[in-house]
């Protein structure tokens, strides 16, 4: 670099010393960029003293790179466009291009994906009238592609990614056509299809390590390891971080150690080994800090706040949080500001502050609409419209979510459409709109139903191609093989000796292969059948126990008009009492279908947190109040006031739910007609038992109360039931790590016994 400066010096006014001066602004960007600014504007004088429109251009587009690294976009912008004005007047294409190219990527940086098109394709016109330049024309199509990712316009992208492959391959481009391997894989993972993402990417991988292109090897190594990630392949994903760490030299950036560290940290954070994944978290901290580089520091502390809230360390990350918030404002950051807010928003929700955490994602919200960064925003909505249902705030929750399923569906995501359709269905079961909570549920398994059948129908593709590709290639492999033993007369034996060797072992090798193929379509074939039989027994269900209280509706319109006229105020009260009865029965029947058809897609979520038990007990009693007045039934509650369990509220609400209302149905009519909840402290767990006296369950029924078979019961005044609520408890209970038992004495009662953790325990873990 002296050399350099030394050169520099000694040049005259002209061509030869400005061209020194970008090389030099191009040496001092890797260590500091405001020397760097400084070269490019001094290259940018002289070119304007000696009227060289070219070189003017060229030193205000390298103004405009450092701007962009600098993160100053509207410094970036006004630079860029006066390139692109002396640009359009030298009539230059390439300058052109490279302009508009300029201009898109600061859109692009600053997260105005929508506003960086239309430059784009303003390049593409004019790259399309260079002819002969297939490889810069096929880079530019991948980054058109890149953009259109970001926009949700999917198809589009992979169109205009598939003509750069092709472009590519026909120029014998293996850097290009690995790019836009790569470019395709990206595409994929936004759209949702991670295993199609890793199969374009292991492509790209294969052609990098063909041609001995280290640069693209790792980045497409750094990918495959997200995918796999992604897709759950843990250990495989695992070893990929070792294949990178002495490879990752050869991209030169100090983002490169920062993304590895990142990578391990999440990939031991879905192992359950958080103090792993905060080493490494901690590592790429470090390495962030090092280079003084507060967009590289927020992305670390991104990653690291799911492992730090286990930890119940959160302090640190909200300080250093809102000293970056600070210094991004200072910087006039209009991209990275939204993520702090994110962030600072899921610390306040870990510490239960909910008040505090919500001005936070409504900022967030706010800002990626009025940016036009639609996917972004419709996850914003969703995260808000999640935390004001759990606060109560039904409106917001409701007006939110309504926003959410409108953004995503002009996004084209599936999967963000899923989540806020399940957002509203969870919303109107919260407000006891059941006819819209149907609704919705209906449209989002609609939705779920064709993500899986996609996903299954894009594996048995890729599988059959594959299979064939294999067969063509080992056809061409035995083929050259003859062709080439053919040639020795001598050899002729050995030759054939080896042609039959090797087609017995590829025989061998497909035949298991199909095998394995027919086996694993076998087993899938069952899984369908026991759904639908599941879904059958389900329905069946429905119609069997729905027709009962629905009955109890028909006529009432007619008895009530009757029994007005005559004044009979008695049998009108009864039959209120039937009406409510029917209703309350009609609404606890659907609150258990819907959780028990959610437990069986896996959509529960299961959110632990410290739950007082007592608490728990005493709300859900007073749901029954009325009945055991009614019935006359006497219930004690002996658990203790400060006992508390590790669990998620919601499914400790739906236990106690089932586990009472059986016991008041149960509980027989005399002098013993009596419930007691008790519990007390097993080891580890909290041990609950609500006892209600009765007749008691026959041996033969109590080994089969948690089998899904319709097995209605009814209750000490006729009370009808089909145990669903048993399975659902039982369900939930092992959801929560606990396990429910269920004991009876004739003509004594039903034990129904619930072990849950103890918080302490887990407080201690922790």
């Amino acid at each position: 670099m002296d050399s350099l400066q030394n050169r520099i010096s000694e040049l005259k006014t002209g061509a030869e010393k400005i061209k020194a001066q970008f090389e030099l602004s191009k040496l001092l960007s890797k260590d500091d960029l405001p020397s760097a600014h400084i070269e490019a504007t001094k290259a940018l004088y002289l070119a304007r003293q000696l009227k060289d429109t070219v070189n003017e251009v060229h030193a205000l587009l390298l103004s405009c790179e450092w701007h962009r690294k600098q993160y100053n976009y509207l410094a970036m912008f006004d630079t860029g466009k006066e390139a692109l004005q002396l640009a359009l007047k030298t009539k230059n294409n390439s300058l052109i291009i490279e302009s508009y190219i300029h201009l898109a990527d600061g859109f692009a940086a600053e997260g105005k994906h929508v506003e960086s098109i239309p430059y784009l394709v303003h390049a593409l016109e004019f790259q399309e009238l260079i002819i002969n330049d297939p490889v810069s024309l096929a880079n530019l199509l991948c980054k058109l592609g890149r953009n259109l990712r970001n926009t949700g316009e999917f198809d589009r992208a992979i169109s205009v990614c598939e003509r750069a492959l092709k472009l590519s391959q026909e120029a014998r481009n293996p850097t290009g056509e690995a790019f836009a391997l790569s470019t395709l894989s990206l595409i994929y993972a936004k759209k949702g299809d991670n295993q199609k993402a890793l199969a374009f990417e292991e492509d790209a991988l294969k052609l990098a390590q063909l041609n001995g292109d280290q640069y693209r090897e790792v980045v497409s190594l750094h990918n495959i390891c997200d995918w796999n990630l992604r897709l759950g392949n843990l250990s495989k994903a695992l070893e990929l971080t070792r294949k990178i760490e002495p490879l990752n030299h050869v991209l030169d950036d100090p983002n490169a150690d920062i993304e590895l560290y990142k990578l391990r940290g999440r990939i031991f954070f879905s192992m359950k080994d958080t103090e792993q994944a905060l080493v490494n978290f901690q590592k790429a901290l470090a390495i962030s800090k090092k280079v003084k580089n507060p967009y590289y520091q927020l992305g670390v502390w991104e990653d690291m706040i799911p492992a730090l809230i286990i930890f119940k360390k959160t302090n640190q990350a909200g300080n250093e949080l809102k000293i970056l918030e600070q210094e991004l404002i200072n910087n006039q950051d209009s991209i990275h500001l939204p993520k702090v807010w994110l962030a600072l928003g899921r610390l306040e929700m870990a510490n239960n502050n909910v008040k505090n955490a919500i001005p936070h994602f409504s900022k967030t919200a706010q800002w990626y609409q009025s940016k036009q960064m639609i996917i972004e925003s419709a996850e914003a909505q969703q995260e808000l419209s999640s935390i004001y249902l759990k606060n109560n705030q039904i409106d917001e929750a409701l007006q939110t979510a309504m926003q959410s399923l409108s953004l995503s569906q002009q996004s084209h995501s599936k999967s963000s459409i899923a989540k806020a359709l399940f957002t509203l269905k969870e919303i109107y079961l919260k407000k006891s709109d059941y006819l819209n909570a149907l609704t919705y549920f209906e449209q989002y398994s609609l939705f779920k139903d064709s993500l899986i059948s996609q996903d299954l129908q894009q594996r048995l593709a890729e599988e059959r191609i594959r299979q064939n590709i294999g067969d063509i290639e080992q056809e061409n492999n035995r083929t050259q093989q003859a062709n080439k033993l053919l040639g020795t007369q001598n050899n002729l034996y050995i030759a054939l000796g080896v042609s039959l060797l090797t087609l017995l072992f590829v025989g061998i090798y497909f035949y298991q292969k199909l095998h394995n193929t027919k086996n694993q379509l076998n087993d899938k074939n069952q899984e369908l059948v026991k759904l639908s039989q599941t879904k059958d027994k389900f329905f069946g269900i429905i119609a069997h126990d729905l027709r009962g209280p629905l009955a109890s509706f028909q006529g009432i319109g007619a008895q009530l008009s009757d029994y007005l006229a005559k004044g009979d105020t008695q049998k009108i009260a009864n039959i209120t009492g039937l009406l409510t009865k029917s209703a309350t029965n009609l609404r606890s029947l659907l609150d258990n279908l819907l959780s028990w058809a959610l437990m069986n897609r896996g959509e529960i979520p299961y959110l632990p947190e410290m739950v007082i038990l007592n608490t728990r007990v005493r709300e859900n009693i007073m749901l029954y109040e009325q009945t055991l007045e009614n019935k006359g039934i006497q219930i004690i509650n002996k658990v203790a006031d400060d006992l508390k369990v590790w669990a998620d509220s919601n499914a400790i609400d739906t236990i106690l739910r089932n586990l009472i209302g059986n016991a008041v149905k149960f509980t027989s009519i005399n002098a013993l007609n009596t419930i007691q909840i008790s519990s007390e402290i097993k080891e580890d767990m909290v041990r609950l038992t609500i006892f209600n006296s009765g007749k008691g369950i026959a041996p033969e029924k109590l080994s089969q109360v948690f089998n899904f078979k319709k097995q209605t019961e009814r209750g000490s005044q006729g009370e009808k039931g089909i145990g669903l609520g048993l399975i659902l408890c039982k369900e939930l209970a092992e959801m929560n790590q606990g396990w429910i038992e269920l004991k009876s004495d004739e003509n004594v009662g039903v034990y129904a016994i619930v072990f849950i953790p103890h918080y302490k325990i887990i407080s201690q873990a922790l």
